[in-house]
Order: structure tokens, then C-alpha cells, then sequence
């Protein structure tokens, strides 16, 4: 998950609001799962520094078993190979019958890969790598309620 850095004024955190434009008790929840240390905690800094709570997975497995018995928000999936080991994670969405919007970042395009993200239910599939401000409006407009600035 490379990235472009975001500047200091752009990131401000957010006042997270609910539909009826209410204060949220809590941070949204990001479930981050990528197999590459460094990108983890980068990523982490920047939606920590938006107001995000974020649970960082270093392994497919690690986050199926926490999807076991914990929820989040939202759920980005780092795709680095033909192999699609991402699977796992749509998979134990599917099972749970919970409905978290499931983000894929690609390294490279690989339609049998997006098809397979999409029919297991991805709401997304991009090519990596991402600017930080780009993420954070994806992650915003994905997010079952909206944000705005505080």
C-alpha cells in the first residue's frame, strides 16, 4: 500500500456524524489486513491521524480469526498476488452474515482476481498505489455513515 503523504493541514481529524448528522460514541473501525509491516503502520498513522480506529492484521488468517468474535466498519485488504489470499477475508464475511464494506487494494490488475473479489462481495477493487488523501475519501464515502470536518 504505497502512498503519497499527507500533508499536516490536510490532516486534520474528523468529527465522525452518524445519518442523522449526530456525534458518533465511537471512532468508526478499520480492519486493515496486509501481509507488508511498513505499510501497516504508515496506513495506521494516517487514519489514526483522521480520527479512525484502526486494528492492523499482518496475516489473511490473523484477521478471519478476529472477524471471528470482533466487528468493525470497514475492512481494506492488501491483494498482492495472482493467488488471491484476500479470499479468506470475503469469505469469513460471508459466513458471519455481517455486511462490513470490504475494500480491495491490488498491486497489480488482475481480472480474474476482481471478478472473484466482487462475486464474494468487495465493494471495490483498486490498483495500488493510492495517494493518503484519495484513501481517506474512499474510506469515507464507503463507511456505513458520513464524516465531516471538525
Amino acid at each position: 500500500m504505497s502512498f503519497m503523504p499527507i500533508s499536516s493541514a490536510s490532516a486534520k481529524p474528523v468529527k465522525q456524524l452518524n445519518a442523522e448528522g449526530k456525534p458518533m460514541a465511537q471512532p468508526a473501525r478499520i480492519l486493515m489486513v496486509s501481509e507488508d509491516a511498513k505499510e501497516l503502520k504508515d496506513w495506521t498513522q494516517v487514519f489514526n491521524r483522521r480520527g479512525y480506529g484502526v486494528r492492523a492484521c499482518s496475516s489473511y488468517n490473523e484477521a478471519a480469526r478476529y472477524l471471528e468474535s470482533e466487528t468493525c466498519d470497514l475492512i481494506l485488504v492488501d491483494q498482492g498476488s495472482p493467488a488471491f489470499e484476500g479470499r479468506v477475508i470475503l469469505e469469513s464475511v460471508a459466513k458471519t452474515n455481517r455486511k462490513f464494506p470490504v475494500l480491495v487494494l491490488a498491486r497489480s490488475h488482475d481480472m480474474h482476481c476482481y471478478l472473484e473479489a466482487m462475486k464474494l462481495g468487495a465493494v471495490d477493487y483498486l490498483e495500488r498505489p493510492l495517494p493518503a488523501p484519495q484513501m481517506v475519501r474512499l474510506i469515507e464515502r464507503y463507511l456505513p455513515y458520513r464524516t465531516s470536518a471538525a
